[in-house]
Parts: structure tokens; sequence; C-alpha cells
């Protein structure tokens, strides 16, 4: 039995039909006049088999980007979050910022408490930088040590607790002076219907990982007595750190002047692309499945992406050189 807020992967595939394109894009302090947004139920309870601790707090913050309709992905979110909340007795901040000052987000559920909502409004013109707006509040609330926890979304990414669980660990099993320059990451899916003649199968595909753009895999490496792929693209159009290396990472850098190293991708720099000249992003082969994120408005379904299983299989034949996935004979969702 799922508890109270956790959904199934069929749950998040009945969204995908009514799900709409979110543009993300970032800077105007403006409060909706709603103010916060909190809703409570219960006390949420401490569950021991949770990496997170009742005495942690994790601050997410959401970009959404002319998407009146944000609802039904905010929802899946907001589930995900109500789950962790109330399983790992952790507090939850959740700061949504939007573009339309009439369209506020109303949650379709009754949260948990320990799960808070602020709504802010940002302007539209900003374009692409809107989606820089998560960073200055990150800043604040490290300089006043209030979190302990930071994950970054835009808001067709269908984070489930699951995929959080595993990136504590991670954080967990590799917080050591050693690695401190990996970050362990997701892998955005987005799901294809491929038809065979005879059937139709459901194939996860991993949306930055074309190939058109080889190899798909830059090296698997051994950390802490584990494997660990090294994707070539390390975008996931979200990140999440805890307070120990992000307030690393921002001694190393000034956020804003590495800006230029955008080279045109400013919304992608925003969405996590600014990590990338400071750590390398690792997935773990023995936990693959949990790295796995929906990418739910489906937008790069039908380019030539690799599936998640064909993908995972190639990294166990590494052998000290790149992978190029159509070296492999792999083509268009399929062998060949």
């Amino acid at each position: 039995m799922m508890s109270p807020g956790c959904f199934s992967l069929p749950t998040i595939l009945t969204f995908i039909a009514i799900s709409v394109l979110a543009l993300d894009l970032v800077l105007f302090d403006t409060l909706l006049p709603s103010g916060q947004v909190t809703k409570k139920l219960t006390h949420a309870s401490a569950n021991s088999s949770s990496c997170f601790r009742n005495e942690d707090r994790l601050f997410v913050c959401i970009t959404s980007y002319n998407n009146p309709l944000r609802s039904g992905n905010l929802d899946l979110i907001m589930e995900s979050l109500a789950c962790l909340c109330t399983s790992s007795g952790m507090g939850i901040d959740v700061k949504l910022f939007i573009t339309e000052f009439d369209h506020p987000y109303n949650p379709g559920q009754t949260l948990p408490r320990g799960l808070t909502i602020e709504q802010k409004w940002r302007d539209k013109e900003l374009k692409h930088h809107f989606s820089g707006s998560c960073r200055p509040e990150m800043n604040f609330s490290l300089t006043r040590r209030t979190h302990t926890h930071y994950l970054y979304l835009e808001d067709d990414i269908i984070i489930t607790s699951q995929n959080l669980e595993y990136l504590c660990l991670e954080f967990k099993h590799l917080d050591t002076t050693e690695n401190s320059g990996f970050r362990p990451g997701l892998l955005r899916y987005e799901v294809k219907r491929v038809d065979s003649g005879t059937d139709v199968n459901v194939l996860k595909v991993l949306t930055d990982n074309s190939l058109c753009c080889p190899p798909q895999i830059d090296a698997v490496v051994e950390l802490e007595g584990r494997s660990y792929i090294v994707p070539r693209n390390p975008y996931e159009a979200s990140y999440f750190l805890t307070s120990k290396q992000l307030k690393m990472l921002a001694a190393e850098t000034q956020y804003t002047s590495v800006l230029t190293s955008a080279k045109g991708l400013i919304r992608e720099h925003h969405a996590g692309l600014w990590l990338s000249e400071l750590v390398t992003k690792v997935v773990p082969l023995d936990s693959f499945e949990k790295s796995l994120v929906l990418h739910i408005s489906g937008n790069y379904v039908n380019n030539s992406l690799p599936s998640a299983e064909i993908y995972l299989k190639a990294a166990t034949t590494y052998a000290g050189k790149p992978i190029a996935l159509n070296q492999l004979g792999y083509e268009d969702g399929k062998m060949v």
C-alpha cells in the first residue's frame, strides 16, 4: 500500500495526456496577494527507513513560466513532497515562481503540516532569465542556515519521493573530501510508444542523451566501492544539493558572472548547467532505476533517443573509453 501522498508510475502516466508545455525562464520580487499558501492536515511522523532526518529541512524552488494550466503537473510534484514530508518527518518549504499574476496555483489536496508553499510573481519579460529566480532565494537561505538540502525544479519535472530518497542516500555515500567533485544526479526520461506491428511497447527514453551527439557516456568510475556512470550531457532541468555542497560551490564561483559561459543557453544555465564546470554528475549503476525522473511535457520523445534499458546495458560494457551508443548498433529506440 502506498503512503498518503505517494503515487506509482501508472498514476503519473495518466497525467501525460493532459499535461501542457511548460516554458521555463527569472528576477522581480512581488509577493502574490494571497501571500503564503499553506494547508495543514496532520503532523508528519518520522520514518526510520527514510534517509532524511526529522531535523532536516528541504528548500524546493520551482519555476513555472507562462503556464496558467500548471495544476496537473504541480499536483503530482506536491504529492511526492507530501509523501516525503509525512514519511521522513522533515520540513519542506516550497517557493513557486509564476508569471500569471491572476492564476496562482491552488493545491489540489490538503498538505501535511511541515510542508509550506509560497508563491511569487515574476515579469514574463524576463524570458529565459526567469529561471534564475531561485538562486538568490537559495543563497539567502544558505546565509541564514535555514535548510539542509536544496532542490531546483522546472514545473514539468515530476520528481518522486523515491528520487529524493535516492539522492539523499547517494550524497551521504559520497560525502568525503575525495569525492567532493562529484554530484549524484537524475536522468530525465519521456514515455515513447513503439509499434512493432504485432504489439506496442512502452519505453522510457532518455531526454538528454540524444543519439545525435555521441558519446552518450563519458566514463564509468569507481567511487567508494561502487560503479557510477558519467553522462556526457549533465543537464537534467533540475538539481539537488546539500547545504554543505551548495556552500562549497557558492564559494568557488560568482554565480552571475559565470553566466557568460552559458553560450546562449541562459535558461539551461540557471536550471543546472552552472554546475557542470564545478562538479561532475554521476549516476550509480546499481540504483540506476531510482535516478530516472519523468519529463512529463514529452517535448523530445520523437527525437532519436536511447531507451533507459539500452543506456544501462551500454554502461556495463565500459572498457576505458567513452561509449557512443550508435557504435553498439543502437538506433532510434531499438538495436539494429
